[in-house]
C-alpha cells in the first residue's frame, strides 16, 4: 500500500531488520541502537568529513539527477557526513553527463548501492535509523512503495529526525518531472517565446531551498521546543516532513520574470543601463542601480548631458534604445580590458563578458584529479572553518557499500547479543 495513503501505529516493539526474529527493541533500547549505529558512521569517516557547523549531522540522501544532490552536497559542504543512495546502476547522471558535472555535485559524500535484495533492504534499514536528516528525490511510486521506508515512519523515534522529499509537482503527485516539463507548465517556455530557457537554474535553486528547509528545521530541532511543538512533533512520530516541489520554485521564479518586465535576454527593462555592451575587442557588463550611479557613469565614459536628459531610471526606461545607443557608441571606443579598468573601482557593477573556459581558468574551487578529470569543490568559507571548500572527490558508484554495511552488520550482531536476544 502507498506510503501516503495508509494510516500507520506507532511501534512500542520495534523490529530491526537483521536482527533474531524474536528481538523486539523498546523504545529505550532502539533509541541507544540508532544512537550507536549513528556515532558509528561519524567516528568510520571522522578524517574525511571537512569541518564545518554541521558536524555531527549525518544525512542519508535516496537521491538522482541534480535537485537531491545539489541539496545533499551543500550540506556536505558545511561538514555533515553525506551517504548517497544509488541503485546498481549508479545515478543516472554518472552516464547522462560528463563526469566532471557528476563530480562537481557529489564531492564530499559517501556512496552505496541499494538492491532489491535483503541484503540492501538491511542496510537501507540501517540508514534510516541512523541518519538525522533523509532525502528522497526519488520518483513518487519508488518512495510510496517503499516498504522499508514505510516501517520507518512507524517507528517513534526519541530523536527528532528530517524526512525531506523533493518532487516535481508534490509529494502526493505521481508525475515525473524534468526541467523541460516544469518549464513548460509553470509557464517559463510561454514567457520565454515559446522555448526552453537553456540550463536553467530550477533544478539548484530547488535544492538550495531543501538545504535552507533542512538547516532551517535542524535550528529549531536543535533549540528548546515548546510542549505544544513537542506534542504537535510527537504526532508525526518525531518526524518532521519537509515537501519541496520543484514546480512552486520554477513558478516562483517566472512570476518575478513578469513582474520585473525582465525580457530573459541580454537587458533588464526595469533597470536602464542594465545588460552588456560592445567594446573594441569583447563585451563588458555595465549594471547602473541608482540615478546617482548613473550621472557618474555618464561622467566616466564622457557623457555627461546624457545623465542631464535622462536623469531618472524611469526617464531612461522610456527613453531605453536611445540612452544604450549611447553608451554603446562610448564603450566602442575601448577595449574590454580598459573598460573593467576604469570601471572596477566604482560603486556600481561591471564585469568583462568571458567565456566559461576563461572563468573556470581563474576558479579557486576547481580541483585537478590525478586522472585528470575536474570538478568545482569551492564550499562557502569562513574564518571560523576556513577549509571547507577541500571536499574530497565525488565517490566511485558503491564504493563505500561494503565497508558501511559490514559495520552496521557488526552493530546489529553487538546489539543483539547486548540486548540478550537468541
Amino acid at each position: 500500500m502507498p506510503l501516503e495513503s495508509q494510516e500507520v501505529p506507532v511501534n512500542d516493539n520495534i523490529q530491526v531488520a537483521g536482527m533474531p526474529a524474536s528481538a523486539q527493541l523498546s523504545n529505550g533500547q532502539y533509541a541507544e541502537f540508532s544512537k550507536a549505529a549513528h556515532d558509528q558512521l561519524l567516528e568510520m569517516f571522522k578524517d574525511e568529513i571537512v569541518p564545518g557547523p554541521l558536524n555531527g549531522m549525518v544525512v542519508f540522501s535516496l537521491e538522482q539527477q541534480i535537485c537531491g544532490p545539489f541539496a545533499s552536497r551543500l550540506l556536505a559542504g558545511r561538514g555533515a557526513l553525506v551517504i548517497k543512495a544509488e541503485p546498481e546502476v549508479g545515478d543516472s547522471k554518472r552516464h547522462n553527463s560528463s563526469p566532471n558535472t557528476f563530480g562537481t555535485f557529489n564531492v564530499g559524500k559517501k556512496s552505496i548501492t541499494l538492491g532489491r535484495d535483503p541484503q540492501s533492504e538491511q542496510l537501507k534499514s540501517y540508514m534510516l535509523h541512523a541518519a538525522d536528516v533523509v532525502i528522497d528525490n526519488r520518483s513518487h511510486n519508488a518512495r510510496t512503495h517503499d516498504k522499508v521506508l514505510r516501517d520507518f515512519f512507524t517507528v517513534n523515534h526519541t530523536k527528532p529526525k528530517i524526512y525531506t522529499v523533493i518532487s516535481g509537482y508534490g509529494k502526493d503527485d505521481p508525475r515525473i518531472a524534468y526541467d523541460r516539463s516544469i518549464q513548460a507548465a509553470a509557464g517559463y517556455v510561454d514567457l520565454n517565446g515559446g522555448k526552453a530557457i537553456p540550463n536553467s537554474p530550477t533544478d539548484m535553486m530547488v535544492g538550495s531551498m531543501a538545504a535552507v528547509e533542512i538547516l532551517s528545521h535542524w535550528s529549531w530541532l536543535s533549540g528548546n521546543l515548546s510542549p505544544a511543538e513537542k506534542d504537535k512533533l510527537s504526532q508525526h512520530h518525531n518526524i518532521v516532513v519537509c515537501d519541496l516541489p520543484m514546480i512552486n520554485v520554477a513558478m516562483f521564479s517566472a512570476m518575478n520574470q513578469v513582474m520585473t518586465h525582465e525580457d530573459n535576454g541580454t537587458k533588464n527593462s526595469s533597470i536602464v543601463p542594465y545588460g552588456y555592451f560592445d567594446t573594441q575587442d569583447g563585451r563588458v557588463a555595465i549594471a547602473i542601480g541608482t540615478d546617482a550611479q548613473f550621472k557618474l557613469f555618464c561622467e566616466i565614459i564622457g557623457v555627461p548631458k546624457l545623465a542631464e536628459q535622462y536623469p531618472t531610471n524611469e526617464i531612461r526606461r522610456q527613453n531605453q534604445e536611445i540612452v544604450e545607443s549611447t553608451i554603446q557608441e562610448r564603450t566602442r571606443l575601448h577595449s574590454t580590458a580598459e573598460w573593467v579598468y576604469s570601471l572596477q573601482d566604482q560603486p556600481f557593477a561591471s564585469a568583462p563578458v568571458v567565456t566559461f573556459e576563461e572563468a573556470i581558468k581563474k576558479s579557486p574551487g576547481l580541483v585537478t584529479l590525478p586522472s585528470g578529470g575536474k570538478y568545482m569543490a569551492t564550499g562557502i568559507n569562513s574564518n571560523m572553518f576556513p577549509n571547507q571548500g577541500l571536499l574530497s572527490p565525488a565517490p566511485k558508484l558503491g564504493e563505500h557499500t561494503a565497508s558501511i554495511s559490514s559495520a552496521l552488520h557488526t552493530l546489529v550482531a553487538s546489539a543483539s547479543r547486548l540486548f540478550a536476544f537468541h
